[in-house]
């Protein structure tokens, strides 16, 4: 009995000894982790664009609160992501940590390419009143840098159901108004306003026209195509009637008008 008594005790005391030098060790990591993260923190941060020039005050400023912070545990992407995007035409390109203390980084100016109202669906056809006016960017990227209407660039209507969980217009979605966007420029079109129902019901407003288009984005090329045509026909001019809308999505033009 005795025998066993000692045997259980020289077994514990192996256990012991094993959780005493757990537990020094994580002190000892603990410790030199809390040293790391107060000797390892962003002093002196560098910020230019992709041209090589640098950012202005107003958004360097934004970067000001990140001083004093572990560069450990810094997720630069995330924060400009959902706290300077939505605020200016950027996006982080790349970025650099030179320890101890210094933050370099790189801007990528974002070229906008439309303004955007989210519009319920069965407001589409309505008159948009006091709705949010947001950019996006040839990448897809929603900002609202400066709350002031561009009146160089197209108005698009999207309803809720075609915008991502994030508030940005669907990727498919997007391509294809991209595409309308571009090539109406290469057909000196000047669009005015594109409203998106779906995938099969797009209007489009151009400046100088009272009339709707009504496309499609399955032959999206062709249609713009037979739109340029139609609208620089003498006789399509010439109609004195009330043009109403040109529906393109069939094969041939249908245009609906009234007295």
């Amino acid at each position: 009995m005795a025998k066993s008594r000692r045997q259980s005790r020289s077994t514990r005391s192996p256990d012991r000894l094993k959780i005493a030098v757990s537990i020094a060790a994580l002190s000892i990591f603990i410790g030199i982790l809390s040293l790391l993260n107060r000797v390892f923190v962003i002093r002196t941060i560098g910020c230019q664009l992709s041209d090589r020039t640098p950012c202005s005050q107003e958004i360097y400023e934004q970067f000001t609160h990140l001083r004093n912070r572990s560069v450990f545990f810094l997720d630069l992407q995330s924060y400009v992501t959902q706290s300077l995007t939505p605020l200016y035409p950027v996006s982080l390109a790349e970025y650099h940590i030179f320890l101890p203390d210094r933050l370099e980084m790189v801007l990528d100016v974002e070229t906008p390419l439309y303004q955007l109202v989210v519009t319920p669906t069965e407001l589409l056809n309505q008159s948009p009143k006091n709705n949010q006016m947001l950019i996006v960017s040839q990448r897809g990227l929603v900002f609202d840098f400066d709350h002031q209407p561009h009146h160089s660039l197209p108005i698009v209507y999207l309803p809720h159901t075609s915008m991502t969980e994030q508030q940005k217009p669907q990727s498919q979605v997007h391509q294809i108004l991209e595409n309308i966007i571009q090539l109406t420029k290469q057909l000196d079109l000047n669009l005015e306003q594109i409203k998106w129902h779906d995938e099969l019901t797009i209007e489009l407003k151009l400046n100088h026209h009272q009339e709707i288009f009504m496309i499609d984005s399955l032959e999206t090329n062709k249609q713009l195509q037979q739109l340029s045509v139609l609208i620089n026909a003498p006789e399509y001019q010439t109609i004195s009637q009330h043009k109403q809308e040109v529906d393109l999505r069939f094969e041939l033009p249908v245009l609906r008008t009234s007295p």
